[in-house]
This record gives structure tokens, C-alpha cells and sequence, in this order.
């Protein structure tokens, strides 16, 4: 009802006697029947806010989830006294991370791929959106299209469920699109892709960081651990689920 009068909650709540009209009545049956099939709110008011940035999302983009904001917290951290740090982000999506990390880091460039074209128009109008013109976009398979650029920073929040996971058959994730959801190999593959090749695009001293299912961290330290990355560290989201890893490459 919020979307649909373009209101507050506070004035939903002081003018709760108002008399809805027939069209608003129409439209707000016909929003809860699609949540009762199950599909996201973000999907049906068409945003979500992230780290204090309202992104708009739509059936192309995975939905920003909290447990996201463990990364940027964790990212930002790493790149503390980094000076204007250059990052790479793959898989932008929505470009909830890029631009949340863009906007912390007004100082930053960051590079944000995407295969999905679809996905790439959403992220560029949410950075015209919040005017961060700091992030620039591209479409590429992971790596594919970067070229020879290196960075400060790579961070990824890929797909790393498993096709066989039965909660791909409940809820909001029978919504989204798999393709920003489901990874071959038990939900491994693009992880272990990300991580193995990381360093050839990563400068000295260079960090890793990537989002992971709350069973997965163990096996994602040993990807780290092979692809030649140290101070190899587990991070935790609100929840005290192990959520992100991340690693440092050695300048040696």
C-alpha cells in the first residue's frame, strides 16, 4: 500500500481512515496475490533498499540480500588505507556492491561485469540513479572481457547454489534468475573459477573477497589456499553464519 500511494508508513498510520479508491483496491489485490504465489516484494514495488542505497531491481537482478552487507563491510576494511583503490567487480547484478563500495570510496574506480545484458541496464540506472560515476560497467563472463587491468580488489557475489538444492523450489527463489543462482559442481564452479584465476588480475599485495553459501567456507579456504592466496580469513554475517572469505596475494 506504501507503493501504491507513494506514502510512508507514518501516514498510512495517521490517515489510516482514508477511503482507498477502486483502482488502488484492484492494484493492491492483485500485488498480494502475486506475493502469495511467492514472487519477492522488490520484484513487485521494483526496489530494494541496500546499504543505504535504493536499488532498482527487477526479474533480471538476484534480489540484494542483508547478508550481502557482510561483504562491503568486510571489503571496505581490507581497503582501508588503500588510496584510491581500483576494484573489479564480477557479477555486478543490480550493482549493489559495486556502488555501495563506490559510494564509501568516492575516491575508488571500479569495474563491474556482468554476462547479462538485462542485468547491466538495471546496474547503470542505479548508478545514474545515485550519481556515482565512479563505477563503470561491462559485459564479460567473469573475466573474459577485463583485458589486462589489475587490481587493488576483487570482489564477487556469484551464483553457488546447487541445481539440486530443494530451496530452488520454495519461496522467493522460484523468482529469481538462476542464472545468478545456480553454479554446476554442487554449486562450486564459478567460486572455484573465480578464485583460481583471481591472481592473474589482482597487483601485488592485491585482495580476494567472495560471498559463499554458510556450508561452503571450508572448501572455498582451500580454493584460496591453492590459488597461492594467505591471511586466508572467514567472515560472519549477522546471523553467525560463516558468509565470506577472503584472502591477501602474497607480493612475493
Amino acid at each position: 500500500m506504501q507503493h501504491l500511494l507513494q506514502r510512508p508508513l507514518a501516514w498510512l498510520i495517521a490517515y489510516g481512515d482514508t477511503l482507498a479508491t477502486s483502482d488502488h483496491i484492484k492494484e493492491y489485490a492483485v500485488l498480494v496475490g502475486a506475493r502469495r504465489e511467492g514472487k519477492p516484494i522488490a520484484y513487485l514495488t521494483g526496489h530494494k533498499e541496500f546499504w543505504s542505497l535504493d536499488l532498482a531491481v527487477n526479474s533480471a537482478v538476484l534480489v540484494p540480500r542483508a547478508d550481502t552487507e557482510t561483504l562491503i563491510e568486510h571489503a571496505l576494511k581490507l581497503i582501508e588505507h588503500t588510496q584510491s583503490p581500483k576494484l573489479l567487480d564480477l557479477g555486478t547484478g543490480s550493482g549493489a556492491i559495486a556502488l555501495s563500495l563506490a559510494k564509501e570510496r568516492p575516491d575508488a574506480e571500479i569495474i563491474a561485469v556482468d554476462i547479462s545484458p538485462a542485468a547491466l541496464e538495471v546496474a547503470m540506472q542505479n548508478a545514474d540513479r545515485h550519481a556515482l560515476n565512479n563505477v563503470h560497467f561491462k559485459q564479460s563472463q567473469w573475466y573474459q572481457n577485463v583485458g589486462a587491468e589489475h587490481f587493488d580488489m576483487i570482489v564477487a557475489n556469484p551464483p553457488y547454489v546447487a541445481a539440486e538444492d530443494p530451496h530452488l523450489e520454495q519461496g522467493d527463489l522460484r523468482f529469481e534468475p538462476d542464472i545468478a543462482l545456480i553454479a554446476d559442481e554442487a554449486g562450486f564452479a564459478d567460486l572455484r573459477h573465480i578464485v583460481k584465476c583471481a591472481p592473474d588480475f589482482l597487483n601485488k599485495n592485491g585482495t580476494l573477497i567472495v560471498e559463499h553459501g554458510f556450508e561452503q567456507g571450508q572448501f572455498v579456504a582451500q580454493f584460496f589456499a591453492a590459488a597461492g592466496f594467505g591471511r586466508v580469513c572467514l567472515h560472519y554475517d549477522l546471523n553467525e553464519l560463516p558468509r565470506c572469505t577472503s584472502g591477501h596475494l602474497s607480493s612475493e
